[in-house]
């Protein structure tokens, strides 16, 4: 009997193990048969603490499993189950259970089927967790999710509303004051509504600079590929600043290299975005000195950008953090100079998104330089769409606009009855559909959002009496001042044919409706001459300028003060440094004066000028200046200017002048006392007051007055003898 004994001993400590194994298990370990009760035949102690229940409840048959599984789970159960038996396979699953005090608990059920060869009976070795504070966890971060997604499209339905509340006045506000500035006004009101006009726009970059931010950050905003002209973009960006950097005597200066091509393939308006960014930086924190913009090919062929400042400078620690949304250099640089702090992260996250790289190198209070890089192809002249860069002539056209903003409406008829087109005019989707019905129309203008009817419903309708009625298809073009993708695909799918932006850009809408109504570039009109062949751009110069009347003022000042030079280009005395700073000189201030042809010659002077052909082009160049005087003497006068104008009395002149002097030394300009000074003055001093009035103009207020000064003293001298 002792190994008999022995045996025994044997399996009772190894029950013990078993047993001590599974009541340590993290979970009730069970043995129970395949049937409809899971009738249990073993069920550790744990079980107690999971459902409530002791083991000899469950083995007893006083209650069975399956009566404490939540019936909402029981089909995912048989469906796992059935599933595990057809493979001869372990299963696993989670389901609720009741427990005896009422709570829900959540269970992973593990285990394997098992069967008998003789008897054919099956049943499971398993065990039962309880999981329920990890469902819980997870159940909050789904709930935490689902919250944040609502946030997010609360975020976004919110930047929609703002977008189109803030646009749709801000639409009037620039469509009108550019109405009001090509109006004859006093030069007191055309300062006015220009300063309002630039204010609007100021308000309009700021709101995109918002919009376009959260556009990136949710990855919606899109690159575009297109041929242009990376010269003409550079040419205009840099036009566009030039009177702002002029006002505060900052040298604003272009170098392009030798080899840098005319044409690449891009985003041509976000190069311009990211241009306009750091050069408007760059003017903004420059109180002095000059800002440099270069552009130059690696050797990988790649576009390497800089723009250098000698301004304030960043501190290297913040270096690193004026690529981050809403940081500037310091904590006093909103205070002080203004804005968002979002033009440099919009940048980066725009040349990064282009395929590039940018950086910045500074050194507090000697300056900043910006740099980018582009990843861009040579493209093909012949491929430029010029639709971007011409104003369009389009046929007469029937044009019905719907919105239910008034001043929308009246913006819209007066730019496009400008143009010759016939306007008709609803507010909302109910009388646009009446309106359809009653005549037919060339091209619809439909607002989206409108009371009543939406644009949205109105454009079914109007396509499905056009299908009934088996007309043809009028475009509709959606004007709305959402900036939404969505938006964007709602009016396609709703059967519109063209989406135009609010605040309204009338070359930009024309463009759309060529566009829709298939109109092709060489079919329409165009009676602009090219700009290198325009003796004066006024379309380019008085967005530089403000006026026509400014602009040829300047142009006179030009003509006046820079005669000799234009005849000293060919004198053999001449050193070549000197030729090389003229033509430079008189280059830069004929682009900032729109002068156009002047421009081409000088620049193809300036590559000529160690060339057989140079002498030719300077005297061209000396034509075109005589061709400019004369057509400067056939302008007609403002109003102010036809006036007799009589020389002012020599006392008045003298207080005229000690004004003129005490703003040069507070480096102010008043424009309208300079013009009276200038206009006033007596014959025999006009020349002294076209110099001081040159220095005015070029900022230079310590010449000013000195000038003033001298012309004071002179002045003083002849009031004794009279």
């Amino acid at each position: 009997l002792t190994e008999q004994r022995a045996l025994q001993q044997s399996l009772e400590e190894k029950e013990k193990q078993y047993r001590t194994l599974m009541n340590n298990t993290p979970g009730a370990v069970f043995r129970c048969l395949l049937d409809e009760h899971w009738t249990m035949k073993f069920i550790s102690p744990s079980v107690s603490d999971l459902t409530g229940y002791s083991p000899q409840e469950f083995t007893d048959g006083k209650i069975t499993f399956a009566q404490i599984i939540n019936n909402d789970d029981v089909a995912h159960i048989d469906e796992v189950m059935e599933k595990a038996i057809a493979e001869r396979n372990q299963y696993a699953v989670e389901y609720r259970i009741r427990h005896r005090n009422g709570k829900v608990v959540w269970v992973l059920d593990q285990g394997t089927i098992n069967e008998n060869s003789d008897s054919k009976q099956k049943w499971i070795d398993g065990v039962l967790i309880d999981i329920t504070a990890r469902h819980e966890y997870e159940e909050s971060l789904k709930k935490a999710k689902q919250e944040a997604e609502a946030a997010a499209q609360a975020k976004q339905s919110f930047m929609a509303n703002m977008s189109h509340e803030i646009r749709t006045p801000m639409n009037a506000i620039i469509g009108f004051s550019d109405i009001l500035m090509d109006s004859p006004l006093s030069k007191e009101q055309q300062k006015h509504i220009i300063t309002v006009n630039k204010s609007a726009r100021s308000l309009l970059h700021l709101l995109n600079e918002v919009l376009d931010s959260a556009k990136l950050e949710k990855g919606k905003l899109d690159i575009h590929a297109e041929h242009f002209n990376l010269q003409a973009l550079l040419d205009n960006i840099v036009s566009t600043f030039w009177l702002e950097a002029k006002r505060k005597d900052i040298l604003l200066d272009l170098i392009i290299a030798d080899n840098v091509a005319p044409i690449y393939i891009g985003d041509e308006s976000r190069i311009r975005q990211v241009m306009n960014n750091l050069i408007g930086n760059a003017i903004k924190f420059t109180e002095q000195g000059s800002v440099t913009i270069s552009v130059s090919q690696t050797q990988n062929k790649q576009l390497f950008f800089e723009v250098q400042d000698s301004g304030i400078g960043i501190a290297k620690h913040r270096l690193d953090a004026i690529f981050q949304p809403f940081e500037q250099a310091d904590g006093t640089m909103t205070r002080r100079f203004g804005g968002t702090g979002l033009g440099t992260t919009i940048s980066k996250q725009l040349v990064e998104l282009m395929g590039g790289s940018i950086g910045a190198i500074s050194e507090e209070g000697k300056g900043s330089c910006f740099y980018f890089s582009l990843p861009l192809q040579e493209g093909d002249i012949s491929q430029v769409d010029t639709l971007t860069c011409n104003q369009l002539n389009l046929p007469k056209l029937r044009i019905l606009v719907v919105d239910d903003i008034e001043q929308n409406v009246e913006l819209l008829n007066i730019l496009l009855s400008q143009a010759g087109h016939t306007i008709s005019t609803a507010q909302n989707g109910l009388e646009a559909i009446a309106a359809f019905e009653q005549q037919s129309f060339d091209v619809i203008l439909m607002d989206i959002h409108m009371p009543e009817c939406d644009g949205i419903t109105a454009c079914k309708e109007i396509r499905e009496i056009e299908k009934i009625r088996c007309l043809k298809i009028t475009p509709i073009i959606a004007l709305t001042a959402s900036v939404l993708q969505q938006d964007k695909i709602t009016t396609k799918q709703a059967g519109m044919n063209g989406f135009a932006n609010k605040p309204v850009d009338i070359n930009q809408l024309n463009h759309e409706i060529a566009k829709v109504l298939g109109l092709e570039v060489n079919k329409i009109t165009n009676n602009k001459v090219g700009d290198e062949k325009k003796h004066i751009n006024y379309d380019k110069g008085v967005l530089m300028w403000g006026s026509k009347e400014k602009l040829n003022t300047e142009i006179g000042l030009f003509l006046s003060n820079h005669q000799q030079s234009i005849l000293r280009l060919t004198e053999p005395m001449l050193s070549e440094e000197e030729q090389k700073a003229i033509l430079h000189t008189l280059k830069g201030v004929a682009g900032n004066l729109a002068l156009a042809k002047l421009l081409y010659l000088l620049s193809n002077a300036e590559k000529e000028r160690e060339k057989e052909s140079f002498p030719t082009l300077i005297a061209e160049c000396e034509q075109e200046w005589q061709t400019l005087i004369a057509l400067l003497a056939d302008q007609p006068q403002s109003s102010s200017q036809q006036q007799p104008i009589h020389e002012t009395s020599l006392g008045a002149f003298i207080s005229q002048i000690e004004a003129l002097q005490a703003q040069a030394e507070h480096a102010e300009i008043d424009d309208d006392l300079l013009s009276l000074v200038q206009s006033q003055a007596p014959a025999t001093y006009q020349d002294q007051v076209v110099e001081i009035c040159a220095h005015f103009e070029n900022f230079d207020f310590d010449a000013a007055s000195t000038a003033l000064s001298a012309l004071k003293h002179t002045l003083q001298a002849a009031k004794e003898h009279v």
